[in-house]
């Protein structure tokens, strides 16, 4: 599943769409597969609020088999769905990820400054990591770091999207490339 020069502690993360979100039989034989990898703790599966409300039975029979093996769960794209607090509430999952669209330019947009505020209040008030997506340009890094509780940060500022190859290279022992968490 994961090449081991990745180290112990790092995860990989899998889109999933809401239809195969709802799907027994596909989510059955994923969590099988990676529960027989005996990794399961590194497999985040990122879905939109709206795809998890969309999934009637992701509640019911799917969310319990991914927390039995281990598998995190991932909001993606928040604040561009049409979920209600009360679903939000329902889903268990680790972390929030707020769509880039607050991030875009946040250090000169109060309106998303103050939203920003608020998915962050909200999401660590009921126990979720945060994720800033789409951060590109060093002036949105610097109102993050000053000015936000965003636990992680991703973006194109740091990278585009890699091949593994590629990330091993770039984040290799000769390399001053890292990860890069704020909170």
């Amino acid at each position: 599943m994961l090449d081991p020069r990745f180290g112990p502690d790092t995860s990989i993360s899998l889109n999933i769409a809401g239809v195969q979100a709802n799907d027994p039989t596909f989510m059955s034989e994923l969590v099988a597969r990676v529960a027989g990898t005996g990794r399961a703790s590194r497999l985040i599966l990122e879905l939109t609020e709206d795809a998890m409300v969309q999934a009637p039975q992701f509640h019911a029979l799917i969310q319990p088999m991914l927390s039995a093996a281990g598998i995190r769960v991932v909001i993606d794209d928040f604040g561009t769905g049409y979920s209600s607090l009360s679903v939000l509430a329902e889903l268990a999952a680790d972390e929030l990820k707020i769509d880039c669209s607050f991030i875009t330019n946040v250090q000169n947009n109060p309106v998303n400054q103050r939203i920003l505020r608020a998915i962050e209040k909200l999401a660590h008030a009921i126990g979720l990591q945060t994720v800033a997506e789409g951060v590109e340009t060093t002036e949105e890094l610097a109102y993050l770091q000053a000015e936000s509780s965003v636990d992680i940060v991703q973006g194109y500022y740091f990278s585009a999207p890699m091949v593994a190859e590629e990330i091993l290279e770039w984040t290799g022992p000769d390399s001053k490339r890292r990860v890069y968490r704020i909170g």
